[in-house]
């Protein structure tokens, strides 16, 4: 029960708050599921891109190129590769981050102990 609320109230808070949960649950589901469609759309085009027009007819692949993958070839290794790197430096970034302030916060305790 909320402080200051009678129990009645509590109650139709709190039958609220679960179907307004079970709406968000599904929303987000929903949410989940368009996201998952879209990489997989993604990773199919990024395959067909790299993979598989060069193993195509020189013709071929050249108009397959032209219609359906605009940009250049090197842009779709060289994007992904520098969002790996950029993401891999944020994790970086973020656990040493995470290792100082543990490693501070232990220091302080000590100091704390010691008087």
């Amino acid at each position: 029960l909320r402080e200051g609320g009678t129990e009645e109230e509590g109650r139709t808070t709190s039958t609220m708050g679960a179907a307004d949960g079970l709406l968000y649950r599904d929303r987000r589901r929903t949410r989940g599921y368009a996201l998952m469609a879209g990489v997989g759309a993604l990773y199919v085009y990024f395959t067909l891109w790299i993979v598989a027009v060069p193993l195509l007819e020189q013709d071929a692949a050249e108009r397959l190129d032209a219609l359906a993958f605009p940009v250049d070839r090197w842009f779709g290794i060289a994007v992904p590769t520098l969002a790996g790197v950029a993401m891999a430096a944020l994790v970086a970034v973020t656990l040493g981050c995470v290792i100082l302030r543990e490693a501070c916060a232990r220091k302080e305790e000590a100091a704390k102990r010691r008087g």
